[in-house]
């Protein structure tokens, strides 16, 4: 049997018991975690770092993109936009090596993020019913 690091078990075991709002937060998380990797390893001038973590963030983005039903809500199509103004911006950021385009992104992302946070924990409370027993 291999020898499993704790913290990587428990952090596939909650990706893979989590509801699709759920894994919508963990990827909006991560996002967040990778633009501001990149950001730090270009102001250290670690470049494969830097596209790594900004690779990464475009994956994320185009999945998030591609998975949104842009007439299922009231800013649907505006959300789709900015979907993929991040994309372009993270690949501008990657080739230029600029921690600038980053923390832009990170920005632009920032209420977003909130945003779908306070959606699912809203989401998740309303799920739950008291016990009137």
């Amino acid at each position: 049997m291999a020898n499993r690091n704790p913290a990587a078990v428990y952090k596939n075991q909650a990706v893979n018991t989590a509801t699709g709002p759920q894994l919508l937060v963990m990827l909006c998380d991560r996002l967040a975690a990778d633009m501001a990797r990149a950001e730090l390893a270009i102001e250290m001038c670690d470049f494969e770092a830097a596209n790594n973590n900004l690779q990464h963030s475009q994956r994320i983005v185009r999945m998030l993109h591609s998975s949104l039903d842009p007439d299922g809500f009231k800013g649907g199509r505006e959300l789709l936009a900015l979907y993929a103004f991040l994309e372009r911006h993270l690949v501008k950021a990657n080739l230029e090596k600029d921690p600038v385009l980053v923390r832009e992104c990170a920005e632009v992302f920032r209420p977003i993020h909130e945003a779908w946070r306070i959606a699912v924990s809203v989401h998740e409370e309303s799920d739950v019913s008291p016990n009137l027993d």
